[in-house]
């Protein structure tokens, strides 16, 4: 667990705390790309971890070192472009949308195929505001010396692992991997996830705060069904814990359960827990920090 209580005393002190802690996440995986560069076996990448772990921020990440380093040409796949239209799943009688059968599986089956034997392929993309898949695609020419990096909570599903070539394939686990004692309150890494979740499907994703709390119980089954089983067998390990996120992600929290008469109750929650926590601005962020996949 990490003790977390440090006072700011001025604009330039919280810029250089922030730099600091998004310094120390950028080495995990700057580190990662280096070993990754030095194997050229590795043709596959699989970036798994929970629901907001930073999976998105980390491929780009990967790829701008990989590329810098040795010139390796790094394509991102999100397998969420793969989920199936929200009305599709709004048919079942308790849609899960973490389990592998909220994706067109068939169709991530055909893409992999075609880019395991080098044609040319038509990758979707998914409109989350809309909740369908765009008309257009992503057309993705498999290059000889390039990587294919899927990324997505379903990264490691056994589903999904079972159609990869194991010996080209390496697998990455990001999560929130401490629990934090912050300014006199405790919080689960779940509960980072959960606030970082609030916000971005809030903002990002057309949902209102109610929707996200019907849909987190099922999250959390998910998690440790399909994810937390096999992070373990994740041959490098990612800790995207940004410790100033709490004194950002409170303005955001607490602004977007205020007047909301449906979870007042959580806000008062909210609000107890974060009381002592001093405010950071989110213009102090910096453009590139994975924090930003949730306050945008």
């Amino acid at each position: 667990m990490v003790v977390y209580d440090k006072k700011f005393e001025n604009t330039e002190d919280m810029l250089r705390f922030i730099k600091k802690r998004e310094r120390a996440y950028r080495v995990q995986v700057e580190t990662i790309a280096e070993l990754i560069a030095k194997d050229e076996k590795i043709k596959i990448i699989t970036l798994c971890g929970p629901s907001c772990a930073g999976k998105t921020t980390t491929s780009y990440i990967l790829e701008k070192k990989l590329e810098a380093i040795s010139g390796i040409d790094l394509k991102i796949i999100s397998i969420d472009d793969f989920f199936k239209s929200r009305a599709e799943m709004e048919k079942q009688e308790n849609p899960d949308y973490e389990s592998i059968d909220s994706i067109d599986f068939d169709y991530f089956k055909e893409c992999v195929e075609n880019i395991l034997a080098g044609r040319e392929t038509h990758l979707p993309l998914f409109d989350f505001v809309t909740g369908e898949r765009r008309k257009e695609y992503d057309v993705y020419v498999p290059h000889e010396k390039g990587i294919v990096v899927f990324e997505g909570i379903q990264a490691m599903y056994p589903e999904i692992t079972a159609i990869l070539p194991a010996e080209s394939c390496v697998s990455l686990y990001i999560d929130i991997l401490e629990d934090v004692y912050a300014y006199g309150n405790f919080f689960t890494r779940k509960d980072v996830r959960f606030f970082r979740r609030l916000v971005r499907d809030f903002q990002f994703r057309d949902a209102s705060v109610k929707k996200t709390l019907m849909l987190w119980e099922n999250v959390v089954a998910n998690e440790k069904k399909n994810i937390t089983p096999y992070s373990g067998d994740a041959k490098y390990t990612i800790n995207s814990l940004l410790l100033y996120e709490f004194n950002v992600i409170k303005k955001y929290l607490l602004e977007m359960l205020e007047y909301d008469e449906d979870t007042i109750d959580v806000y008062n929650k909210i609000k107890e827990k974060f009381e002592n926590i001093p405010d950071i601005p989110a213009e102090l962020v910096p453009e590139d920090s994975v924090f930003k996949e949730f306050i945008g």
